[in-house]
């Protein structure tokens, strides 16, 4: 399609321009880092939290399993929704119209909150319905309803994060985004699991999520309402 339309489009596979290349990519790598670096720690505190379970009974393990993979349908939304934001964000930062970038965010975060929201009370008030979907052994589900209940509390904090991030990004604040990126997975989580699991066995590194957005989330704020009072948000 390119090759055949390579005369009348702006659009070429043409290796004599790849020298323009170094011209853009140090800003896309800076204003994409942030989300990359985020994405890639989540995936190392999964495998650390499953490591802590791992020490305990089977059902642990395996209940774990099932509430991630319950907690993925409102951790995706709000990823799609931050995601989706991102270009237009970004054009009416550009374009100087920070008053649309400021009601843009503002819905996106209403659709994110909102979901999360109602996913917290169905997860509440069903998480053993729900977890018995995967399997049918009694004490496995009781494992991932306790898991469930205390795990899915971070989703309100997470839903309003990640549309933060990218609010940064879109900004072009990649030091704030890459803070916040860096303080939500890795700086607090992995200390945090030491010693909530040792205060709490087991139980206590489900709390860690939570309390890690719910600290993520203050400090995003403290970014956003320091840029604003500078004028640059």
């Amino acid at each position: 399609m390119i090759w055949r339309k390579r005369k009348t489009s702006v659009i070429t596979i043409d290796p004599a321009y790849l020298w323009r290349a170094k011209l853009h990519v140090k800003p896309l790598l800076a204003m994409g880092m942030p989300s990359a670096l985020q994405y890639a720690l989540t995936v190392a505190a999964i495998g650390a939290q499953s490591a802590f379970v791992a020490k305990y009974a089977t059902e642990a393990t395996a209940a774990l399993g099932i509430v991630k993979k319950l907690d993925q349908l409102p951790l995706y939304f709000s990823i799609g929704v931050a995601n989706g934001l991102l270009p237009l964000l970004a054009y009416n930062d550009t374009a100087g119209n920070k008053e649309r970038r400021r009601k843009a965010f503002a819905l996106g975060v209403s659709v994110s909150l909102g979901f999360s929201l109602l996913c917290l009370v169905l997860y509440e008030l069903f998480a053993p319905q729900l977890s018995g979907l995967f399997i049918a052994d009694a004490l496995t589900i009781e494992y991932s309803s306790a898991f469930l209940r205390r795990m899915v509390t971070a989703m309100p904090f997470m839903a309003v994060c990640y549309p933060m991030v990218v609010q940064f990004q879109a900004m072009g604040r990649t030091r704030e985004a890459l803070a916040i990126s860096i303080l939500r997975k890795g700086v607090l989580d992995l200390p945090m699991l030491f010693l909530l699991n040792r205060a709490l066995p087991l139980f206590g590194c489900m709390w860690v999520q939570p309390i890690v957005d719910f600290v993520s989330l203050i400090a995003a704020a403290g970014l956003y309402i320091r840029l604003k009072k500078r004028g640059k948000a």
